[in-house]
């Protein structure tokens, strides 16, 4: 199967293998086997790491597919420079990571998923926009982030995120008591749709 996809994370597995879960465009979430990218003289290595934009081919196998190819369409550079940069980064595929199904596609998701990590990319972290990313996520997924709170105020600020472009939600300024409604609200839904280490405190960082 040949398709593009993004990384999200990778662990270690065996000797010198990594099992990589990468969302793809055609494919939703895919976890996958990269059979001997941790020996040195691997050619692969270099084109799976986390938050690259990949053309992935992938060969059927008796467990996990396997990894037959990787090339780089695009590399988010000065993500991997900057720690705030990549906290924030590994917090959105993380997010995407785990709150998908394996086989589900959506080009929608996958378009948000490329759009923060270009954001990041080119302008760095920004709580606000995070906590954007996150409410769009959410609505993809089909829950409404506004029913975990009654406070009008904030339920006005989260539909607000939910629809607007990133460039206009940069420029938000909220007080502390907002912040605190808002990122109360997404925890309780973690905790009610996520797993548990996916946490809403790096908003309010």
């Amino acid at each position: 199967m040949n398709t593009r996809a993004i990384v999200l994370y990778y662990r270690a597995w065996r000797e010198a293998d990594r099992v990589y879960t990468v969302y793809s465009e055609t494919a939703g979430k895919q976890i996958v086997r990269g059979h001997g990218v941790r020996k040195l003289q691997s050619k692969l290595a270099g084109s799976l790491e986390p938050f690259a934009e990949i053309d992935l081919y992938l060969i059927a196998a008796r467990q996990r597919p396997k990894i037959g190819g990787a090339v780089i369409r695009h590399r988010f550079k000065h993500i991997t420079a900057q720690q705030q940069s990549w906290q924030a980064a590994h917090w959105c595929t993380q997010l995407v990571g785990d709150l998908t199904p394996e086989g589900a596609a959506d080009t929608v998701l996958y378009q948000l998923l490329y759009e923060i990590l270009a954001w990041i990319d080119q302008t760095g972290a920004h709580r606000t926009v995070l906590c954007s990313f996150a409410c769009k996520v959410i609505r993809v997924l089909g829950y409404d982030l506004a029913a975990q709170t009654n406070q009008s105020e904030v339920i006005k600020i989260i539909q607000w995120l939910t629809s607007t472009p990133y460039q206009s939600v940069q420029k938000l300024r909220l007080t502390n008591s907002q912040w605190q409604g808002i990122v109360a609200s997404m925890q309780r839904w973690l905790i009610q749709h996520g797993p548990a280490h996916v946490q809403a405190n790096i908003l309010l960082v």
